[in-house]
């Protein structure tokens, strides 16, 4: 099943050397209801690592496949929000 509509992620950079970063992230949908919502400490300890993991975190939150209409914001500062189009397909169980 395919399905459209957003992530609205919110990341917070490590609080010593060594840390991962930590993401909250929700998939609101094309209706823009919440349908789905994680916590994660991302495999990532350096700021160039994150989109990687970031990526594979949301597609383990929304499917296996997924194509994002824009690229990630510069991940300055401690915190870091933002929302990018998304389109996901669902794994088949």
């Amino acid at each position: 099943m395919e399905d459209t509509g957003y992530i609205r992620a919110r990341l917070s950079a490590p609080s010593h050397a060594g840390a991962a970063w930590r993401a909250t992230l929700r998939f609101i949908n094309g209706d823009g209801d919440a349908v789905a919502r994680r916590e994660v400490e991302l495999r990532a300890t350096r700021a160039e690592d994150v989109p990687v993991a970031l990526l594979a975190a949301i597609a383990a939150l929304v499917g296996n496949e997924i194509e994002m209409a824009e690229g990630l914001p510069p991940l300055t500062g401690d915190v870091v929000e933002f929302e990018v189009p998304l389109r996901c397909r669902q794994s088949a169980s």
